[in-house]
């Protein structure tokens, strides 16, 4: 076993080269060891939101958290593992709460404006994007992310499909690994539709992956490969969901 202090630089490494096998044991290890340190949690936030664990890395979210309580940038990591759990209330609680301890504004708001939009809370969403927009200017590549596909999202619950797709467009464009602008790209398609496969198969294979896409995949996927795998990811990140049940009967199809 590595010395306890060398656990979290070789944890970022492991998530880095996104050799997730290693990453479990190495967390494994911190834990055995009681490495608790602010790296090694930042780390092992950031593990548990490139895996997609969303439900299942809950509690050690919290201790995390518990762990760090004044610091913005576990609680911003926090809401996006919220976010994948189909939390997207307590998610957007992080977010605020986030800014409340120093992050800035227009990230914690413009979080919570798509925490709030995937919630379908959409006046509580045009109002965190007002207060993002009020912000002093982030040059963040994430958070102009964001910003489209929340204008994206207000669109198409707007009918305004020619703006959504603008906007989903322009978002890949400033991010083109994001989940949110291709899981934005699939409710396009839906309401055009057509089918939302590739789009879902994007948002659920990001570095940083949305699972209710997955789960989405499988119920359309069915008992294939593919549709199994995603079944999987779906009901780890989110056992409780919308979708769990009619995931669950493919999953149970699969070998």
């Amino acid at each position: 076993p590595a010395q306890p202090l060398a656990l979290a630089g070789l944890l970022s490494l492991a998530v880095d080269n996104q050799d997730f096998e290693r990453a479990s044991k190495l967390v494994q290890e911190m834990d055995s060891a009681k490495v608790r340190n602010l790296r090694a949690d930042r780390e092992r936030l950031r593990y548990l939101m490139q895996v997609g664990a969303g439900q299942s890395g809950l509690g050690q979210t919290r201790q995390v958290v518990n762990r760090h309580r004044r610091n913005p940038d576990l609680r911003l990591q926090a809401a996006r593992i919220y976010m994948q759990a189909g939390q997207y209330s307590r998610a957007a609680t992080y977010f605020q709460q986030a800014k409340r301890y120093g992050a800035h504004p227009r990230m914690a708001f413009t979080g919570a404006a798509l925490a709030q939009t995937y919630d379908r809370r959409y006046r509580a969403a045009e109002k965190s994007l007002e207060l993002a927009n009020e912000a002093p200017p982030l040059a963040d590549k994430q958070v102009n992310a964001w910003a489209l596909v929340v204008q994206g999202r207000l669109a198409l619950r707007d009918d305004k499909r020619g703006l959504a797709v603008r906007r989903a467009k322009e978002a890949k464009k400033e991010l083109p690994d994001s989940a949110d602008a291709a899981l934005l790209k699939a409710d396009i398609e839906e309401d055009r539709e057509r089918s939302p496969a590739t789009a879902l198969q994007e948002a659920a294979r990001a570095s940083i992956p949305m699972p209710v896409a997955a789960g989405r995949l499988a119920q359309l996927l069915g008992p294939t490969p593919e549709g199994c795998e995603m079944a999987q990811r779906y009901l780890k990140a989110i056992r409780s969901g919308k979708l769990a049940a009619s995931v669950r009967d493919v999953s149970k199809q699969c070998k």
